[in-house]
Parts: C-alpha cells; structure tokens; sequence
C-alpha cells in the first residue's frame, strides 16, 4: 500500500508522485469505478480528482489481473 499526502489528490499531484497519466485516465474510465470524479461536472476543463485510498486500491486489483493474465500464455 502506498503513502499519499492526501486523501483526494488532481491527477497532476499523482503525476508528480510517478503515477502515470495512463493509468490515471484507464482508472478514470474503468466501468464501475466510484473512486474518480470531476471537481466541478457541469465544466468541461474540471479538473479530476481521484480519492487516493480507492485508487491504491483498483490499482493493486489491475496489477494482479495483469499477472493472471501473462500467466495464461
């Protein structure tokens, strides 16, 4: 589990963190996500704002579906 300095953190602090913008945006569009949402809905410029111990979360889930997923070759 990682450290963040925040609970709800813009993508650009995560940036800043080394998390890649990438997978910021995939976990942002997965389906089912309740972790992500924009600052303000009604603009289209709003920032996103990730609620940090969900993301660590989705984050360790996406890591181990990748392992299952190169096991299977």
């Amino acid at each position: 589990m990682r450290e963040y300095p925040k609970t709800w953190m813009k993508r650009g602090e995560l940036e800043e963190l080394g998390i890649s913008r990438v997978l910021l945006d995939r976990a942002y569009h997965s389906p089912g996500q309740n972790f992500a949402t924009k600052a303000d809905p009604m603009k289209l410029n709003s920032a996103v704002l990730y609620y940090t111990p969900g993301l660590d979360e989705w984050i360790t889930k996406d890591i181990g579906v990748q392992v299952k997923a190169m096991r299977r070759r």
